[in-house]
């Protein structure tokens, strides 16, 4: 098979599990530095999935035609782990792309439900793209981590997270999906990451239940968490169990409507919100305290309220208003009701005061509460 081939034969691998790699890129980045005040599951992926993360790095920079690949994680254990399966790729000379030859070996794996497809023989295939070009990278610990590749020194690469590293793994491999991770912390009696898919209360009795007699979980974190049916599956990578009445359940039972009033009354527009954002820091055009003027006025003003569609859900802006509103519950209302094919905010300069606004992961707990209070064991 030539090269050629056997990039197209990637890319339709890729595309039929619903991945869309770009016809080029100047670099691939995938971020292991996301977790979440709280999380650890990019970080446990990082520690215990590196062969497949470099895998995924590789297959992904071969499908984009990329010249440099970065995966970026926090803290030194993740690096020391990927860099070594990084050199021992390099020094067997492995290629990054694959043309799948199905086995008839038996797995003995065991599968979760919904857990990838059957493993494949896979034979490799030279590439031009030099192993070299990959290296792995540490920063800073803030959240979330929009605008990577920037701290990078890379405008514009194609960012994959953690679990959309081990998707494209799967795909280009043709081998079983790695085990989704989950966060599960605060008022449980084993915090720590689980391996798999769960509802709610099979992530409770898997992190040993709790002993609260009434509970609630926000899936998501304490920061643009949602209150979770106790029966529904888990959405994202961190699932924080509380006690019924504890401030953050109340704050998240707050209504669409109660935010408005209270932001007509008591928003001081003092735009921090905008200031702390860290999708307008990345230059895009998203000012969520004129999202939320536009509501409280009831202007007709479109083009204000389609920025919206750029926000990242991160929740930072609420920990950043001083009158304890939720600019994120309002913008991300407007953004859930705007059409499939509004225009996203265009990416421009990076603001100049970039570095100094953005929130460090510790600054961003003290906010929350502090550490010690959620139970973890670990530090995110």
């Amino acid at each position: 098979m030539t090269d050629d081939s056997a990039r197209l034969a990637l890319r339709e691998r890729l595309a039929a599990a619903g991945i869309a790699a770009p016809s080029r890129a100047e670099a691939v980045v995938i971020d292991l530095a996301g977790d979440p005040p709280l999380g650890a599951s990019e970080r446990t992926i990082a520690e215990e999935e590196a062969d497949r993360i470099v895998a995924a790095l590789g297959a992904a920079m071969v499908a984009a035609r990329a010249k440099q690949g970065v995966i970026a994680v926090r803290d030194r254990e993740a690096e020391t782990a990927l860099s070594r399966s990084l050199a021992l790729r390099k020094d067997e000379g492995h290629s990054f792309v694959s043309s799948p030859r199905p086995s008839h070996a038996r797995s003995t794996t065991p599968q979760r439900r919904n857990e990838g497809v059957s493993p494949q023989t896979v034979e490799m295939v030279a590439t031009p793209e030099p192993p070299e070009a990959s290296r792995v990278v540490r920063v800073p610990a803030v959240w979330p981590s929009v605008g990577i590749d920037r701290d990078l020194g890379i405008d514009g690469a194609w960012v994959l997270d953690g679990e959309r590293a081990l998707d494209l793994d799967a795909a280009a491999f043709h081998r079983e999906r790695a085990p989704r991770r989950l966060t599960v912390t605060g008022a449980v009696r084993r915090p720590g990451v689980l391996r798999g898919r769960f509802t709610v209360e099979e992530a409770l009795a898997a992190a040993g239940g709790t002993d609260e007699l009434a509970w609630a979980a926000l899936d998501g974190g304490l920061l643009g968490g949602r209150l979770a049916d106790p029966e529904a599956p888990v959405r994202s990578s961190l699932l924080v169990v509380l006690p019924a009445a504890h401030p953050h359940v109340a704050r998240a039972r707050v209504s669409l409507t109660d935010w408005l009033r209270r932001a007509s009354s008591a928003c001081e527009g003092c735009r921090l919100c905008s200031d702390a954002c860290p999708v307008a820091l990345d230059g895009v055009g998203l000012l969520p305290h004129e999202v939320i003027w536009t509501l409280v006025s009831r202007r007709d003003d479109a083009t204000r309220l389609a920025a919206a569609a750029a926000c990242a859900g991160c929740g930072v802006c609420d920990s950043a208003c001083p009158s304890s509103l939720s600019p994120w519950a309002l913008v991300d209302a407007v953004k859930a009701r705007l059409p499939t094919d509004v225009t996203r905010p265009a990416r421009g300069d990076v603001h100049p005061e970039r570095e100094g606004r953005r929130m460090g992961v510790d600054l961003l707990l003290l906010r929350l509460g502090g550490e010690q209070a959620w139970r973890i064991p670990f530090r995110s």
